[in-house]
């Protein structure tokens, strides 16, 4: 495995120690937990094949994930729990999971490339950029002044119990997405996707094809 150029190594062999941790990356099937804390650490555990596969690259703040190549786990996964300060960008490039208490900081990120999940208790953002590029599914909670969600493929982004300030959606494909504002909602919807906008805001989102944007109370 390796990311921007750089090889994964074993957990044993990262320093982790006084290098906080705001950006992660996963590859593959296992499971992430992000929790917050003051002092950045990496926990493992699951299925020992697993858990002896994983492989960690760590640079700039950017964490990433993955197995090393051909490893024969025989169906077993393992859980990653992350402990940081604070993270603003979660990058899904697999099937695995994805969890984080919270995601917060003036331009935020959740990209989805894949069948993954990536779930996240509460958002706190300037800029909240969402993209899920394939069969994946986003939750999230929080506020966002300014939101951007991208939705290309059959996925799903639920951000119902999230309020944007304003937004601006591009669906292109079949997925669902959903929000919360009563701000200024634009963009385009191309295809058979559909976006449900919750509370009082002025949609003005072209729909070309067979898909639908509902801006209700």
């Amino acid at each position: 495995m390796s990311i921007e150029g750089h090889t994964g190594v074993p957990l044993a062999k990262l320093a982790v120690s006084g290098n906080p941790i705001s950006q992660v990356t996963l590859l593959g099937s296992d499971t992430v937990r992000i929790v917050r804390g003051g002092t950045p650490g990496i926990q493992v555990s699951g299925d020992p094949r697993a858990v002896d596969a994983l492989r960690f690259v760590l640079t700039d703040g950017k964490l990433g994930v993955g197995r090393k190549p051909d490893a024969d786990v025989g169906g077993g996964t393992a859980t990653v729990t992350i402990t940081t300060p604070s993270v603003d960008h979660l990058i899904m490039a697999g099937s695995g999971t994805i969890s984080s208490e919270r995601l917060d900081g003036p331009t935020v990120g959740v990209t989805i490339g894949g069948a993954g999940k990536v779930e996240v208790g509460a958002i706190t953002a300037g800029q909240l950029d969402v993209e899920v590029l394939g069969s994946g599914a986003f939750t999230g909670g929080g506020h966002a002044d300014k939101l951007a969600l991208t939705l290309a493929g059959t996925g799903d982004a639920d951000l119902s119990r999230l309020t944007a300030g304003r937004a601006q959606i591009d669906v292109a494909g079949t997925g669902t997405g959903s929000l919360s504002s009563d701000g200024k909602v634009t963009g385009s919807v191309v295809g058979t996707g559909t976006v449900t906008v919750h509370g009082k805001a002025q949609c003005k989102v072209s729909v070309t094809g067979t898909g639908s944007v509902a801006c209700q109370p």
